[in-house]
């Protein structure tokens, strides 16, 4: 580790919270699929953001849109829209090409998307008599308290235990899913393609 590494982890260790252990790197830069760190050294990132980063970094069209929009205006609070907050609720309603209405809500994170989505569930499990919403082994769906619940790894959540009741993590098979998915159930939580459990897909079929 360089004297500037070095300094900046030390910097590291005395502002921020180390939630997530010691970083791996100090990365000053990206363009593309490449990294380079303070010291100047470039990486291949295989990780692309734990698969945020879809376009890679400094894409062009996305620095276009960001720069373009900043110039604009930025945050302005639940109380007003946007004319671009509409044609990107008009696009993704569209994608779903259905007959009933489709409705998007943003958020700024999966976690956050989660939660929402927890939020509904947990209002018509209550609406409809129903007590059970179904998550599945190895998923990982964030951190606050409602998608920490919906999270199987034990050692995220039992130190925030108790967390909220009625959710029950079973395996990612079309047997568990047909022996578990009752009238009392609510919601099914799934990651199409289980990320941090390893890239797992689900079985055939699952869908």
């Amino acid at each position: 580790m360089t004297d500037m590494q070095k300094s900046l982890m030390d910097q590291y260790h005395q502002d921020l919270l180390g939630v997530f252990g010691d970083p791996g790197l100090v990365i000053e830069k990206g363009n593309g699929c490449l990294l380079e760190d303070v010291n100047g050294k470039r990486y291949l990132d295989l990780l692309a953001g734990i698969a945020v980063n879809a376009l890679g970094y400094v894409h062009p069209m996305r620095v276009k849109a960001v720069n373009e929009q900043a110039n604009r205006l930025a945050h302005i609070y639940n109380l007003f829209t946007t004319p671009q907050q509409l044609a990107l609720g008009n696009k993704l309603s569209e994608l779903f090409n259905s007959a009933e209405p489709v409705q998007a809500f943003f958020c700024n994170s999966g976690t956050e998307a989660n939660e929402a989505a927890y939020k509904l569930a947990r209002r018509f499990a209550n609406q409809h008599g129903k007590k059970t919403i179904l998550a599945l082994d190895h998923i990982f769906h964030g951190r606050t308290v409602g998608a920490l619940s919906l999270t199987w790894k034990p050692a995220y959540r039992e130190p925030f235990e108790p967390l909220p009741a009625g959710i029950n993590h079973i395996p990612a098979t079309i047997e568990a899913l047909e022996e578990n998915l009752t009238d009392d159930v609510a919601a099914l939580f799934v990651e199409p393609i289980q990320g941090e459990a390893g890239v797992l897909p689900l079985p055939g079929g699952y869908l």
